[in-house]
């Protein structure tokens, strides 16, 4: 139990981690501070000011290096468990460069929308050009917020997989205390993946992205089950996959519901983004 429990806490940990770094940038939208840095600008040798939004700073220094650090070191972690001595060196290579694609992508993504963001809202209104509104919009709501979220759903999906691999290899214990741990990890899931599935439909829906998991997420939720069943693990008892499996229904559901409330649009995204409607603008 104890290899069992380490997977699926270290795998936990990068998840709440990028909920942390969100939450935070989130939580400081409210008023809009802002946060302002004096520098010298040394071809007009004078003193300039820029102030960033507070929520933006925060993404720029959680999201992108904090949260990858964290993961890789819990990832590396999770990779020298006992569970993967089987494992060949070539496949723990294997792991260490889809995370470092996923990594990339995310962090890209990450620096493009916050960038872009404050093109958008802090250009003077007589560079605001339609071709230039267009070259930020893409670059921001399509690029930057995609590959943030493909990044995240590449190292979820990667861990999922990984602490499915270390239960296949470790043999359940049956004493009472184990048995009791089981059943409050589940309780924790269904909160945790009924929240984390609405949360994460909320920010993609903001983010234009929601349709293209509404697809990705079924499809590698279903894929992981398979290889779950056919190594006869109970899925009950495999905590990570049944997170990705309630935030996989909460998600869709979510969504659904959301296009029912607010409507359709003809062409992709598809559905509305949360400051389209009125009750979330602040």
């Amino acid at each position: 139990m104890k290899d069992r429990s380490e997977s699926f806490n270290r795998s936990f940990l990068i998840i709440l981690a990028y909920g942390i770094g969100f939450g935070l940038g989130y939580i400081t939208r409210l008023g809009n501070p802002k946060i302002f840095f004096s520098f010298y600008h040394s071809e007009q040798q004078i003193f300039a000011n820029y102030g960033i939004n507070l929520k933006d700073l925060l993404d720029l220094l959680f999201i992108t290096p904090i949260f990858a650090i964290i993961s890789f070191i819990l990832l590396r972690r999770i990779l020298e468990d006992s569970a993967f001595k089987e494992m060949s060196k070539k496949k723990i290579n294997c792991f260490y460069y889809i995370y470092l694609i996923a990594i990339v992508f995310f962090a890209y993504g990450n620096m493009i929308h916050i960038t872009m963001n404050r093109l958008n809202s802090d250009i003077a209104d007589i560079y605001n050009t339609e071709a230039f509104y267009y070259s930020v919009y893409f670059l921001d709501e399509f690029w930057g917020h995609h590959l943030i979220e493909i990044g995240f759903f590449i190292i979820f999906t990667e861990f999922t997989f990984l602490h499915t691999f270390s239960l296949i290899n470790n043999a359940p214990e049956t004493d009472q205390r184990t048995k009791l741990m089981s059943r409050n990890q589940k309780s924790w899931n269904a909160i945790l993946g009924i929240v984390f599935g609405i949360a994460t439909a909320l920010l993609y829906l903001e983010g234009q992205s929601a349709f293209l998991f509404l697809i990705l997420n079924p499809i590698f939720c279903l894929i992981l089950i398979i290889y779950n069943n056919k190594h006869n693990i109970p899925l009950k008892e495999n905590s990570l996959l049944m997170l990705f499996l309630l935030m996989t229904i909460s998600f869709a559901i979510t969504t659904i519901i959301w296009g029912i409330l607010t409507g359709i649009k003809p062409a992709y995204p598809f559905f509305y983004q949360n400051s389209e409607v009125d009750i979330f603008k602040l």
